[in-house]
């Protein structure tokens, strides 16, 4: 069973992409999928390597 979408921002680089990550698994502990923020004011959506 899915959770719902949390937003969050990653940390690997200066551009600090906007994130929303779905937890699953055990606990919901788990990152089941991964899409960038289209929300996200500076990066609309796109997330970098």
């Amino acid at each position: 069973m899915s959770g719902s979408w949390k937003k969050t921002a990653c940390i690997l680089c200066e551009c600090n992409c906007g994130l929303e990550v779905q937890l699953g698994g055990e606990g919901n502990r788990h990152f089941t999928r991964i899409r960038g923020d289209k929300a996200h004011p500076a990066s609309k959506g796109f997330a970098c390597e």
